[in-house]
């Protein structure tokens, strides 16, 4: 039992619960994270009131003897302030010690962490727990739902993708089908040109012709091949499908008197069907000149206004025959074009006269010959002629007629629009397309006393001969 005793009394005592002041402190310095400086800021604001209290005390009880002796008070003041003030430094040092001491102890960190941990389990249990629960089904409906809607995302997938396919073919179907409706149109265009062509549309036959002209067209051998088929039947015998019905073409008029104005007019207005006939009336028409008649079949089977195979054939035959040509295949234009060029250049317009003198000179120009005739002024369809004679005209003694292949015009140029020095003439021709051919001839008397002209240059607004006779002309 003695031993028992001697051993309880050796063992270590326990230590004393801490005081309350020590435990309120603890627990005020965990429930504050700023307690250091809680604590720091209310020990100096203890120790300076305590100071200035004391101080206050201090000055009221001596304030007898400052009467009495101020150097003695004086230095018993500043013995008082400075002992104080050293007690006070003692005082926060020693308090702040205590303070870092204290928070070294490991018990303190201990239960500053258990702390910590049961406020970040209370916030994590009533309050991210539930969110984080509330998120988490969130999370899961929604996947239920993605995987509801995955499936049908596949199945619109595959419809899509067969939609595709289907569009695809569609359109390859489609493509398909313009094709074969645009061989269809042409193949329509084809044949239907073909049934026109055999049934003497000209522009039909046309169409033909520049088919043939095409390697790449896929109607090049067929259209050769009706074009030949029309031009054999071109070499039979052709007559009239209708007698001309002059009493309806142009009433109460006499046609054997027409000039060329009336005879155009008339071609103009003829239906196909009655145009055969046509150009067999003018060949035999006595009231306009054999140029004029050439002409104008020449107009009929390059232009055809009648839109007839048959009447550009028989035409063309006329001139052949009249011009000693031939005209072998039908439809073939060019011996007969390069005939009646020649003619045309030759042929006068003036009638010969057997009271012409030496001096009488007739001159013909065509407007193609750059060497004699010269282009001034190019309004497109309007044109400035000047034409250079041989020798310089008399005075007065100037007369002119042109002719118009166009129109198959024969007339006389307007004194007023021709103008002249020396010898050189100039005018103003209308109706200029690229095909038509102008000549002019002029019939003068040759002055010998007048030299002619040695140079001429056209500017702006006038002509200039030898530098210094300027004439007036248009702008360009």
């Amino acid at each position: 039992m003695a031993n028992d005793n001697q051993s309880q009394n050796d063992k270590p005592k326990t230590k004393p619960p801490p005081r309350r002041a020590t435990k309120d402190l603890k627990e005020s310095l965990l429930k504050d994270g700023w307690f250091l400086w809680s604590v720091f800021w209310r020990i100096g604001l203890a120790v300076v009131f305590v100071a200035g209290t004391i101080i206050g005390i201090i000055g009221y009880s001596v304030k007898d003897f400052i009467k009495d002796s101020e150097d003695r008070i004086k230095k018993e003041i500043d013995t008082t302030e400075i002992s104080l003030s050293n007690r006070v430094v003692a005082s926060s040092v020693q308090i702040s010690n205590l303070v870092l001491k204290t928070f070294e102890s490991s018990n303190v960190t201990v239960i500053v962490q258990n702390v910590a941990a049961e406020r970040a389990n209370n916030i994590l249990e009533t309050q991210v727990a539930p969110a984080v629960a509330r998120f988490t089904n969130e999370i899961a409906v929604f996947s239920q739902r993605i995987e509801g809607q995955q499936g049908k995302i596949d199945d619109l997938n595959a419809s899509l993708l067969k939609a595709h396919e289907t569009e695809s073919n569609l359109v390859t179907l489609i493509d398909a089908a313009n094709t074969a409706l645009k061989q269809l149109r042409e193949n329509s265009e084809f044949i239907s040109t073909v049934v026109s062509a055999d049934h003497d549309d000209r522009k039909a036959l046309n169409k033909l012709k520049e088919w043939m002209q095409q390697p790449s067209s896929p109607f090049r051998d067929a259209a050769i091949s009706v074009f030949l088929g029309i031009q054999t039947e071109l070499y039979k015998p052709q007559t009239a499908w209708h007698a001309l019905p002059w009493s309806d073409i142009a009433p109460m008029t006499n046609q054997a008197t027409w000039g060329m104005e009336q005879i155009n007019l008339a071609w103009r207005n003829l239906p196909s069907l009655l145009s055969f006939e046509y150009p067999e009336f003018v060949w035999g028409h006595t009231n306009i000149t054999k140029e004029q008649k050439l002409s104008f079949l020449r107009n009929a089977y390059l232009n055809d206004t009648c839109n007839s195979i048959r009447t550009a054939n028989k035409a063309a035959q006329i001139i052949a025959a009249e011009l000693n040509v031939k005209y072998n295949p039908p439809m073939k234009f060019e011996p007969l074009e390069k005939a009646w060029k020649a003619f045309v250049a030759t042929n006068r317009l003036f009638a010969a006269s057997t009271n012409t003198t030496t001096n009488t000179i007739y001159e013909l120009f065509l407007a193609s010959d750059t060497n004699r005739v010269q282009v001034i002024r190019d309004w497109n369809d309007t044109k400035l002629f000047s034409f250079k004679t041989d020798f310089v005209p008399k005075d007065g003694s100037l007369n002119s007629l042109f002719f118009h292949s166009e129109s198959n015009f024969i007339g006389p140029i307007d004194k007023d629009e021709i103008r002249r020095f020396k010898n050189v003439c100039w005018a103003t021709f209308g109706a200029m397309s690229t095909n038509t051919v102008l000549k002019v001839e002029l019939k003068y008397e040759k002055d010998t006393s007048i030299p002619p002209i040695q140079s001429m240059e056209v500017t702006t607004n006038s002509i200039v001969f030898d530098r210094t006779n300027t004439f007036t002309i248009p702008p360009p």
